[in-house]
């Protein structure tokens, strides 16, 4: 079985919740920050639907509970609004990658 897909995936995944996830004083240009809401919502809308088609929504509940709010609610009207939504995104993507690789 060829998994080179997913692992690039995975590393892929691992960039963007390390570059959403530096401290605030790497905080990226808001440019980059939009680029990374839009990354990390298509990854994470791809994980929930995988943690779901596995039977994982149970084990993940408060990732996919988080997630709901996170993408309904979208970013608090604030300077640093987005910029938290984005970090928030990212948390939730690596709870949801873990409950995928837990049913591998």
């Amino acid at each position: 079985m060829d998994t080179s897909g997913a692992q690039a995936m995975t590393a892929g995944e691992a960039a963007l919740v390390a570059r959403a996830l530096v401290p605030y004083n790497l905080k990226p240009h808001d440019e980059e920050i939009l680029i990374l809401l839009l990354d990390l919502t298509r990854h994470g809308e791809r994980l929930r639907g995988d943690v779901i088609r596995l039977g994982k929504a149970d084990v993940a509940a408060a990732a996919v509970g988080d997630w709901h709010a996170l993408t309904t609610r979208g970013p608090e009207d604030s300077p640093l609004g987005t910029w938290n939504h984005v970090r928030a995104l990212a948390r939730v993507v690596k709870a949801l990658r873990r409950a995928v690789e837990d049913s591998a």
